[in-house]
């Protein structure tokens, strides 16, 4: 039951909201089998933007080189290098350079990226993320910046060091806390699509797709501990944001629509977000020592059309293992490199 050496907010959330899914999620990396199409679509519309961006404003085109299983092995790198050993060339991302500010270009490219990161997965048939298919994704990418058009007058990416631009920023601060095995740092990582300048101040963009708008869909992020984390950790970069412009996209099985949310978070705000973020760790820690996770037992048990885990926690302790085999496999989720690997059947929980 390993402690988890990255914190992020997906994992703080859960932390908050049920411990028993803390442990079951992110101590023994329980998940469900054929991946969740919420996370699927909102990260491939995640990387179109991304390429989007890098084209229109840097001249970045980014392109997919597929690999091949051969006898013969074509990896320079590999010490079997022109030998037949049936060696697997996985493919790989590649940049090209192009024209920047070509609106058209960029939007396919960033179409080809998302249909590449969404692949082969089967949205549901129905529920929630039934319109969430390809086809409606590489739709909704069009349609989103067909609403937010890409210029420099007013919104563009931040001059960060290095001459780089504020697409994709990504932190990871070391927090004054120990990992209880290993006694290392733990450390907190986040990860913003862009840093813009907008409205004459530098502010952090979030994109998300959701299944509908609704009219109070702009005022729940006023208080989302994601954005207030995105704030600190920037500004702990040395990159100080007044605070999160939040954009939505919905994309339905007719239709597409599009809200902004401003969301500014003051210091004391931060400040006080951090001083709870140590104290919601320490007492996982504490709950890790004494081998003791509570449950909610109340509204986290149906969230988003239910949780997980709400069969497995009916189950007594001493039959819960066996229904997780069963019905769910273990995949463990690294919050910096941001992939997911699926861990063998016979890893020790």
């Amino acid at each position: 039951m390993p402690f988890p050496e990255v914190f992020d907010s997906s994992i703080i959330n859960d932390l908050k909201k049920c411990p028993a899914k803390f442990l079951l999620a992110h101590c023994q990396d329980w998940k469900g089998h054929g991946g969740n199409v919420h996370l699927k679509a909102g990260g491939a519309f995640a990387a179109g933007c991304e390429a989007v961006r890098r084209a229109f404003y840097m001249g970045e085109y980014k392109h997919w080189r597929a690999g091949s299983t051969t006898t013969t092995c074509v990896d320079e790198g590999c010490p079997h290098y022109r030998t037949p050993h049936g060696h697997t060339d996985p493919g790989n991302w590649y940049y090209t350079t192009g024209p920047d500010s070509n609106r058209e270009l960029a939007i396919q490219n960033g179409v080809e990226v998302l249909m590449r990161e969404y692949g082969d997965f089967e949205a549901p048939l129905y529920g929630s993320g039934a319109a969430k298919t390809l086809d409606r994704m590489a739709g909704a990418l069009i349609f989103y910046w067909d609403n937010y058009p890409l210029n420099h007058d007013t919104a563009f990416p931040v001059m960060l060091p290095g001459n780089k631009r504020g697409i994709e920023f990504n932190f990871t601060e070391v927090l004054p806390i120990d990992h209880p095995d290993t006694g290392n740092p733990l450390l907190y990582t986040g990860r913003l699509d862009a840093v813009l300048n907008f409205a004459g101040s530098h502010w952090g963009f979030d994109e998300k797709t959701t299944s509908s708008l609704g009219s109070g869909w702009g005022d729940k992020w006023g208080l989302r501990g994601q954005f207030i984390g995105y704030t600190w950790g920037c500004r702990q970069a040395g990159l100080p944001i007044k605070g999160i412009v939040v954009r939505g996209v919905s994309i339905l099985k007719t239709k597409y629509e599009c809200q902004e949310s401003i969301n500014e978070f003051p210091d004391w705000m931060v400040d006080q977000w951090y001083v709870e973020l140590l104290e919601w760790i320490d007492d996982a820690k504490r709950a890790y020592s004494y081998k003791r996770f509570k449950h909610n037992y109340g509204d986290a048990c149906d969230d988003f059309g239910g949780c997980a885990f709400k069969r497995a926690c009916a189950y007594p302790p001493a039959n819960q293992l066996a229904f997780l085999e069963t019905t769910m496999e273990r995949r463990h989720w690294d919050p910096v490199l941001r992939t997911e690997t699926l861990l063998p059947k016979d890893a020790p929980l």
